[in-house]
């Protein structure tokens, strides 16, 4: 008897949900162990760099293996906990082990990190009718929002009652738990298909997801738009400063991704605009923008607070769009790939911007603010201006020839 598409997806998003909290609680955790054992801030930061910098540079070779693998599901399940076993070693080892081993273990571990977000993330359309896709891509999208809500709260109380490392070793279980809950998953075999995770299919990915006009816009925005949303968190401690309270940061970050965690939740209680993700997704990318440009003009921190809330609601439906406008437009030979690259770059470009926000903070929060909010709205505009012409295009419309 065939299983419910309804519990299917109940399944997966309870282990998206336990694979991306842990994943967001680990940038955290690994800083709060580094501190622990006395080995210091500086190797904190090269471990959570070691274990995210993988999500990036392997993203277009392990989402191409994927692709053309034939037992996917075995794939994985392997990769979730490989990634759990190189926690595991990282909580036992940090100042125990030559710091440059236990940082080559979490970039080592970081490899299949682009499993867990843009990876998981493709497999909804291979496991579920078409009919609920655009509902359950709304609703994975808030297990991303979740996760950077839980994650970071997870790891600071299970290390403050229980230590550092046992916070560690708590969302490397939750990874576990995540990997078992993945192995009772239908994900279908796949075919090897020509040539196999060779170069060919690897380029082939990446061309795939240049050809389809919807999908390479709105991919070009959303990773652009990662330089004023990772600028964020440095932002936030400016004003924190501004207040004079440094909590401050905290409640406006919290603020935000609760608002924008809301907002995630109602687009998969009612998706809206299932057939135009991309309208949403671009509207969205400009409603997070706004609100934040009157911030410099606040003197008080709740009216502040009112306007980072504001800002995560009208985000919080932007990432399961993005999501679904990859399902609709990525080739089935391609997703994973696709999926895993387009995940990757926004990861490196929210880096670039806590970077390039850090850099230049000494022009003045206020600028800070206006010149991040004012890169999310131009990339905005400029992405509706172009999907807005792209009614002719159909879904998955790209043939690549090889």
């Amino acid at each position: 008897m065939s299983e419910s598409p309804r519990a299917v997806l109940t399944r997966y998003l309870a282990a998206a949900a336990l694979v991306r909290t842990a994943d967001e609680g680990v940038r955290v955790g690994l800083v709060l162990l580094a501190l622990d054992r006395h080995a210091g801030v500086a190797l904190g930061g090269a471990l959570i760099a070691g274990f995210l910098a993988p999500h990036i540079l392997a993203a277009p070779a392990v989402g191409a293996l994927a692709d053309h693998m034939s037992r996917r599901k075995l794939l994985h399940v392997s990769a979730v906990l490989f990634v759990a076993a190189a926690l595991v070693v990282c909580a036992l080892g940090v100042g125990r082990l030559p710091g440059v081993a236990v940082v080559l273990i979490a970039a080592a571990g970081g490899c299949a990190g682009p499993l867990i977000t843009g990876g998981m993330s493709s497999l909804p359309a291979i496991m579920l009718p078409t009919v609920m896709l655009p509902r359950a891509y709304a609703a994975d999208g808030a297990t991303y929002n979740t996760a950077g809500v839980l994650g970071p709260a997870v790891a600071a109380v299970v290390a403050s009652t229980f230590g550092a490392q046992a916070a560690v070793l708590a969302l490397a279980g939750c990874i576990v738990a995540g990997a078992a809950v993945i192995s009772t998953l239908p994900i279908p075999d796949g075919t090897a298909g020509e040539g196999g995770a060779s170069l060919g299919n690897f380029g082939r990915g990446l061309a795939a997801m240049w050809h389809s006009r919807t999908l390479r816009v709105v991919t070009i925005a959303s990773t652009l738009s990662q330089l004023g949303v990772g600028a964020l968190p440095v932002i936030a401690a400016l004003l924190a400063s501004r207040y004079g309270n440094p909590s401050t940061a905290g409640l406006l970050l919290s603020t935000y991704a609760t608002a924008g965690l809301v907002g995630a939740l109602g687009n998969a209680w009612r998706p809206l605009s299932p057939e135009r993700p991309e309208l949403v997704a671009t509207l969205s990318l400009i409603g997070m923008s706004i609100p934040l440009l009157f911030v410099p003009m606040m003197t008080g921190l709740l009216a502040s607070a009112a306007l980072f809330a504001v800002a995560g609601l009208l985000g919080g439906p932007f990432v399961g769009s993005l999501l679904a406008v990859r399902q609709l437009h990525a080739p089935e030979a391609h997703r994973t790939q696709i999926f895993m690259v387009a995940a990757g770059a926004r990861s490196a470009f929210a880096a670039a911007g806590a970077g390039l926000a850090g850099a230049i903070a000494g022009i003045g929060v206020g600028r800070l603010l206006v010149l991040a909010a004012t890169t999310e709205l131009i990339c905005g505009l400029v992405a509706m201006v172009f999907v807005r012409t792209a009614r002719g295009t159909t879904p998955q419309e790209p043939t690549v020839l090889g």
